[in-house]
């Protein structure tokens, strides 16, 4: 009896570290969605009107700002719409070890719909 006690505590160990670690990249991909919704935005508003650097310039800030990198940058030639790509390393985990990358991806559209 006692081996299959210390099996299922081997078990719901095992689990719990499983459950913190989806938490936790949970929470990386929820972070990298902001970043890249906040890249976009910034990108767009400085599209549809420009003072300084490049749309992508100011989205590559703003993902820093956020703790992220950006990936990919694409205006659309002859709109005021961009879409980013923005990646957060998700840190260490408990089980899976490091080197985990959450990506995200959002657009931007200025103008009437």
């Amino acid at each position: 009896m006692t081996v299959v006690a210390a099996g299922m505590m081997a078990i719901v160990a095992v689990l719990t570290l499983a459950c913190a670690d989806l938490g936790h990249v949970l929470v990386a991909r929820a972070n990298a969605q902001s970043a890249a919704d906040a890249a976009a935005l910034s990108a767009v508003q400085q599209l549809a009107v420009p003072s300084g650097p490049s749309g992508c310039a100011v989205a590559s800030e703003y993902a820093l700002r956020n703790d992220a990198s950006l990936e990919t940058c694409e205006p659309s030639s002859g709109s005021a719409e961009v879409v980013v790509g923005v990646a957060v390393e998700v840190g260490p985990t408990l089980l899976f070890g490091d080197g985990r990358i959450a990506h995200a991806q959002a657009r931007a559209i200025f103008g009437a719909g």
